[in-house]
C-alpha cells in the first residue's frame, strides 16, 4: 500500500496520514515501528533534491539545537523521494488554531516572544540562519507554546543560494526583489506575524496600540529604517508585556467602565425582520463609541448578515476571519459560531446577535448577563408583522420564555418604536423600550444611544 508515493512501511517507519502536498514537497507523519513514536517525514523529489534545497536544509536542521525547532532523526531515498526525518510536535498550527477561537493578548505576547527568542537563536549562531519563511502555517501552538518548523526555505548568512520560495505578505521587500537578504528580512516577517495575531485578538485598543507600533518598526519597507535584530524586538516586546500587576501602556480606559463592562449581552429577536442584527450594531457600536468600550460583536444566526454589510465586506469579511471597526470586532456567522471567547479575554462586552431562532438562542441567552429581545418591524413590512401576529405574539412569545426563568433580566425593543404594539403589550412584566428609527447603525444618533444605555442598565 502506498500513500503519497511513499510505502506505508519504509524500514522502520509507518506512514499514519499525508499533512500536506505541494509542488516540491510533501510531508507525512509517520510512526517510528520499534520505539512507538511520531516522526514528520518531510519528502523532496530525489532530482529536485539534488539541486541543494532539500540536502541544505537538512545540513542546517541537523546543526540546531533549540526545543522549538524540530529535530532531524534520519535522512534517506525511498522511492524518488529525498526524505528528511524530523520530530513531531503535537498541536496545531497558528493558522488553524485563529480559525476556531481568538488569542488573548496576553497569548499575542506569549506566542510572538517565543518565535522571537528562537529566531534570536538563530541569528546569533555564526554564520546566522535566516528562517525568511515566517508565517502563521509554520508556528506550531503544542503544550500552550509556539514552534517553529519548515525551514525549506533557511540560508545561512554566508549562503549566497538564492531562495526561491516565500510566502507573500510576509516576506520582506527585498527579499521579493531578489536581493540580499539579511537577520531584518526575519525581522519584516515577525511584524506581519504580529499583526496576523493582534487581528486575530480579543486585545483591548491600548494592546492593539502597542502591538501595531512595534509591528510598525519591524515592518519599515526601507531595511536601513528597520528594527534589524530580533534581540532589539524582544526588547520592545518585554518593554510593553502586560504583567500580573498590569501595566500603564494596558489599563486604558479600565476607569471609565460602563455598568455593561465585561458582560454578555443576548440580542435576540421576537420574529422574522423585526431588525435583531439592526439593533445588534447600533448597541455594539454605542458601547464602542460614546462609551469607550472593547466590544466584540458576534453573530449566532442562520442568515450571516454581517458579512453582507458593505463596510466589512471593504474590510474583509467575506474571508470569514474576525473584523475591527471602530472599536468593534466583528466575528461573521460563519466564524463565530467556531470561535470560542476565552475567559481572559479583553473585551468589555461581548453583544451576540442570535437572530430570531429561539431554540438556537436559548443556550447562549442562558450565559448572558442581559437579553435584549427585538418586537415589531418595519411599516411597509406587512407580511412579517402579520406573521409575527402583532403584540399576541411578542406577549405568548415572552410568557413561554418565562415559564423557565430565561426572562430574567430581559428588555423588550420595540423596533421601530408601535404605540399600538407597546400598549398591548404592557403588564407583561419586562421591562420595555421604544427603539428609534436608526438609519444607521454604525453611527447611532443621539436618541438610540439614550435607548440603548437605558437598556443594558
Amino acid at each position: 500500500m502506498k500513500k503519497g508515493g511513499v510505502d506505508s512501511n519504509i524500514d522502520r517507519y509507518k506512514v499514519i496520514s499525508t499533512l500536506s502536498t505541494h509542488p516540491h514537497s510533501t510531508v507525512w507523519l509517520a510512526e517510528h515501528i520499534s520505539l512507538g513514536v511520531k516522526r514528520i517525514i518531510k519528502g523532496v523529489p530525489t532530482d529536485l533534491a539534488r539541486e541543494g534545497g532539500a540536502a541544505a536544509e537538512a545540513g542546517i536542521l541537523k546543526d540546531l539545537d533549540h526545543p522549538d525547532i524540530p529535530e532531524v532523526y534520519d535522512v534517506f531515498e525511498e522511492n524518488g523521494y529525498f526524505c528528511i526525518v524530523e520530530g513531531y510536535f503535537g498541536g496545531e498550527s497558528l493558522a488553524r488554531l485563529c480559525t476556531h477561537r481568538l488569542l488573548s493578548s496576553t497569548e499575542v505576547f506569549d506566542f510572538i516572544t517565543q518565535i522571537c527568542s528562537i529566531i534570536r537563536y538563530l541569528h546569533g549562531l555564526t554564520p546566522a540562519v535566516l528562517h525568511l519563511d515566517i508565517k502563521p502555517e509554520n508556528v506550531i501552538i503544542s503544550d500552550g507554546r509556539a514552534r517553529l518548523i519548515d525551514f525549506g526555505s533557511a540560508v545561512r548568512r554566508s549562503d549566497r543560494r538564492n531562495c526561491d520560495s516565500m510566502s507573500k505578505g510576509y516576506a520582506a521587500p527585498e527579499q521579493e526583489a531578489g536581493l540580499a537578504v539579511d537577520c531584518g528580512s526575519d525581522v519584516f516577517a515577525l511584524g506581519k506575524l504580529l499583526d496576523y495575531m493582534a487581528a486575530h485578538s480579543s486585545a483591548d485598543r491600548a494592546a492593539r496600540e502597542v502591538f501595531k507600533r512595534i509591528s510598525g518598526r519591524c515592518c519599515e519597507k526601507k531595511p536601513w529604517r528597520r528594527v534589524s535584530t530580533a534581540e532589539t524586538m524582544l526588547k520592545m516586546l518585554n518593554k510593553h508585556r502586560r504583567t500580573e500587576t498590569g501595566d500603564k501602556s494596558f489599563k486604558g480606559r479600565s476607569a471609565r467602565r460602563s455598568p455593561a463592562g465585561g458582560v454578555k449581552i443576548g440580542v435576540f429577536g421576537l420574529g422574522p425582520r423585526c431588525g435583531t442584527t439592526h439593533v445588534a450594531i447600533a448597541l455594539a457600536n454605542c458601547l464602542a463609541g460614546s462609551l469607550g468600550r472593547e466590544v466584540c460583536l458576534t453573530e449566532r444566526s442562520d442568515h450571516d448578515d454581517l458579512a453582507k454589510l458593505p463596510a466589512l465586506m471593504r474590510e474583509g469579511a467575506e474571508g470569514k476571519g474576525p473584523v475591527r471597526l471602530n472599536g468593534v470586532t466583528y466575528l461573521t456567522a460563519g466564524y463565530a459560531y467556531d470561535v470560542r471567547i476565552t475567559e481572559d479575554t479583553s473585551f468589555d462586552a461581548v453583544v451576540f446577535d442570535l437572530g430570531c431562532s429561539s431554540k438556537k438562542a436559548e443556550a447562549v441567552l442562558s450565559e448572558c448577563d442581559i437579553r435584549i429581545a427585538v418586537a415589531g418591524a418595519a411599516p411597509w413590512r406587512e407580511k412579517e408583522r402579520e406573521s409575527c401576529k402583532g403584540s399576541a405574539a411578542a406577549v405568548e412569545t415572552i410568557e413561554e420564555t418565562g415559564e423557565n426563568g430565561t426572562d430574567k433580566g430581559t428588555v423588550l425593543l420595540i423596533n421601530p418604536a408601535d404605540e399600538r404594539l407597546m400598549r398591548d403589550i404592557r403588564g407583561v412584566g419586562v421591562r420595555m423600550l421604544p427603539f428609534p428609527f436608526e438609519p444607521d447603525p454604525m453611527n447611532p444618533g443621539k436618541q438610540t444611544k439614550k435607548i440603548l444605555e437605558r437598556a443594558i442598565r
